[in-house]
Formats: C-alpha cells, sequence, structure tokens
C-alpha cells in the first residue's frame, strides 16, 4: 500500500511569503527516512517548520537539492551504509560481565539485562567504556544474554543499512533578519530513534520476561471500564492522521473489526462499509459509536479468544489500545483467524494511555521500542506478511486542544500493519 497521505500544515505561506526555498529564506519540510529491514517496510516521518536553509545542518547533498524547489515538490537521497550514520564497528559491540549491569543506574525494574532490547548505556558505567557515565541515556542493544556475560552492541541502529531520506517543501518565505538563534541538527534527530523498531539479527526480541504484563492497577478490567468515558484520547491533527492512515490501508467496501473500540473508531470519513465492528469493554461507549453496525462487549484479557467465525473479516484494526493487552501474542494470533486473505490488520498508538492499566513492558520499553513490540506481536503468530512500520511527528498542536500548555507538538503516530497471508 501507499502512504503518501499529507495532512494540511497549518503553514500555508501568506500571499507575500515566497514559494520557492532560497539559501536565505526558511523553510517548512516534511522529513521522510526510509528503509527495508529483514521483517518489514520502515517509514518515519518527521515535520519541522521554519527551517532555516542557512544555519541549520542538513544530512548531505540534501540543502542543495531542496534550493530552488517548489511548495509541494519533493526532493530524495539515497545513503550508502555509513554515509548518513556511522557504518558497524567491532570495537562498539563487547560482553561484558553481568556483574557491571548497573539496573539501579537507570531505574530500571528487571535486574538483568533481556536479549534484543534497547537499555540506557547508562546500565554499563561500571564496564569501563569511554563516554559512558551513569547518567548517559542513549540506548545500546543487547545482543545476547548468558550465565555470567551478556553482549552490548553501542553501534548505531541503522548502522549497516541503505537509507533513503527525502524532503517535501510544505511552505517557503523569507526571513525578516538573522539575529542569533540556535541550530538544528537534523542528522540527528532524523537518525534519533528510527530503527531500534527492528528485530537484531532476525532473532525474536525477549520482551516477555517476568513480570511483563503487570499493570499498576490488577482490579477486573470490566469493573475498571464500567464507567463510561465519553473523550478521545489523542489531539485531533493526531487522529486526523490515523484516519488518513486508515483510509490508505483499508479495502473500498467490506467488513471491519474495530478492535478494542469506544466512542470513536476513527474512519474515514468519505468511506461507507458493509459492516463495522466493534468490540470493547464498555456498552455505553460503544452505543455512542454511530460508525459502528455491530456491538460486542468483551474482555480480552480474560478471553483472548474472539467471537466470530473463521476469515469474517476484510479488515482490522486497534486504535491506542494494545498496550493493555495481558495476552497480545494470542489476540493477534486470533485476529488472524478471524481476517480473510490478504486482509489488513493495522495498529496505532502514541506516547499517552491510561497508566494504571498499561502492562509494565510498555511502560519500561524505549518510545520507539513500542514499534518493535507490536511488530513482535505480528511476527511471533506468523500468519500476517508484508509488514510496515511508520510514524509520524513534528506537527503543531491544534491551539484548542486541552494539553497545548504542556507542549506545542501534536502527539505522535505511531503505526504497525501486515496482511493475513493466505
Amino acid at each position: 500500500m501507499s502512504t503518501d497521505f499529507m495532512l494540511d500544515s497549518g503553514a500555508a505561506p501568506s500571499g507575500a511569503d515566497q514559494q520557492i526555498v532560497s539559501e536565505d529564506g526558511l523553510a517548512d519540510l516534511e522529513f521522510e527516512l526510509s528503509w527495508d529491514g529483514p521483517d518489514a517496510r520502515h517509514v518515519d516521518r518527521r515535520r519541522a517548520f521554519g527551517v532555516n536553509m542557512w544555519r541549520d545542518f542538513f544530512p548531505p547533498g540534501l540543502d542543495a537539492a531542496l534550493l530552488g524547489k517548489a511548495v509541494g515538490e519533493t526532493v530524495s537521497v539515497e545513503f550508502a551504509p555509513g554515509a548518513l550514520v556511522e557504518d558497524r564497528r567491532a570495537a562498539l559491540t563487547r560482553e561484558i560481565p553481568l556483574a557491571y549491569f548497573d539496573a539501579a543506574a537507570a531505574g530500571l525494574a528487571e535486574p538483568r539485562p533481556a536479549r534484543g532490547r534497547f537499555l540506557p548505556q547508562g546500565v554499563l558505567h561500571k564496564a569501563g567504556i569511554p563516554g559512558v557515565h551513569s547518567s548517559n541515556r542513549r540506548p545500546f542493544r543487547v545482543l545476547d544474554v548468558a550465565a555470567e556475560t551478556f553482549v552490548a552492541d553501542l553501534n548505531h541502529p541503522l548502522a549497516g543499512i541503505k537509507l533513503n531520506l527525502s524532503a517535501k517543501v510544505l511552505g517557503a518565505r523569507k526571513k525578516r533578519s538573522e539575529v542569533g538563534g540556535r541550530s538544528r541538527d537534523f542528522i540527528a534527530e532524523l537518525t534519533d530513534g528510527p530503527g531500534i523498531q527492528m528485530r537484531a539479527g532476525g532473532a525474536p526480541t525477549d520482551f516477555f520476561t517476568p513480570g511483563w504484563s503487570a499493570r499498576a492497577v490488577e482490579d477486573d478490567d470490566a469493573a475498571f471500564y464500567s464507567v463510561p468515558r465519553m473523550i478521545v484520547h489523542l489531539d485531533q491533527r493526531a487522529l486526523e492522521t490515523i484516519r488518513r492512515l486508515y483510509g490508505d490501508l483499508l479495502p473500498a467496501s467490506g467488513a471491519v473489526l474495530d478492535l478494542m473500540s469506544s466512542v470513536e473508531s476513527h474512519l474515514p470519513a468519505n468511506r461507507s462499509f458493509e459492516r463495522v465492528t466493534g468490540l470493547g469493554l464498555n456498552r455505553t461507549e460503544l452505543d455512542n459509536n454511530g460508525a459502528l453496525t455491530e456491538r460486542i462487549v468483551q474482555d480480552l484479557n480474560a478471553n483472548s479468544t474472539l467471537p466470530f467465525a473463521d476469515a469474517r473479516f476484510d479488515a482490522a484494526l486497534c486504535t491506542v489500545s494494545i498496550e493493555y493487552l495481558t495476552q497480545p501474542v494470542e489476540v493477534v494470533r486470533d485476529v488472524a483467524r478471524v481476517l480473510k486473505p490478504g486482509a489488513p490488520f493495522a495498529v496505532t498508538f502514541s506516547n499517552r494511555w491510561f497508566p494504571p492499566k498499561a502492562t509494565r513492558v510498555w511502560k519500561d520499553i524505549h518510545p520507539w521500542e513500542r514499534l518493535g513490540y507490536v511488530m513482535e506481536l505480528f511476527l511471533r503468530g506468523g500468519a500476517f506478511a508484508d509488514l510496515h512500520t511508520f510514524s509520524l511527528m513534528g506537527d503543531p498542536r491544534p491551539a484548542d486542544d486541552a494539553h497545548i500548555r504542556e507542549t506545542d507538538l501534536s502527539d505522535p503516530v505511531f503505526a504497525v500493519w501486515g496482511r493475513r497471508r493466505p
């Protein structure tokens, strides 16, 4: 499928603004970093507004390619392994005694590293690695764990991978003046996080260590969700991203399963489906969802088997809810059972959730590692192919959003999807 959807950036130039990117001007850009991993296609987008074409730092060749481009045009640069991020160095992979693993330095709940996981480098401060101190939050990957040692990989997660980077011009205008200010390093920004969602060498990541599914409130889920929450969980700009993503992914018609549904299904407004089945935990919320044609109340943590026949649905989606599942592998496997061959299943999420009911692993892992966690659910079931991960961040938060005083950026959107194998 294509993910070439565009939102209103909120940065349309005025009549006095120039429409061409120039060295002495400002630009609004949408960057896209994409690459093919061993298990999935990965696309990470970041929007940046008021980019200073003279002062800011760009990946090699990208700034020159942008000069003279008009609003709506896109330029792309392909980077061989080692050209955008440092290539792999054997010296950055080390076997370290477990006695030197200081979980307390990073506030980790687990006393031992887990295979495939990303952890802050601060836990390695006793190992005598140059530049690594207890407050270092830069992530490293655990490649293997033995009885008394573990292997730490401090290479960048994108090391050794061919990358494609594009930039689309959303807006361009002249600067009023050049009076100091700070420079943005877009090489660092665009490569901070991407790559962490991949498995290490194709081997499963050990997200499911003892206690991974523990939650702050272990009361009965049906009781916890018995009070209707007639709210949406993300700002409207982020939700519009999700609607457009679903519109690009879902079939033109057919039967859709909205898993862990609530008051909204976030389906594209211009699409009409034969049947939309919502499965959630609160009857009132489901009854107020006008997109649904069928409503089922079920606690998937108590019963992970879906109450549907095999191959019933043409598509399935799960919006900002995957973090609450205590049996996620089983649920994703059963979603595959009720999908027709080739049907898509999309999971979207952000950085906001109900803390009492989110699983411990979700709260503990690196924000970008959550993409890897969800992809692991798809991979472990073995029933999905054509896997993709996607992220979008950097949009301005709507001015009327309740959280505008907390952050001026819209909620980031992360997504993983695949198609049911034949």
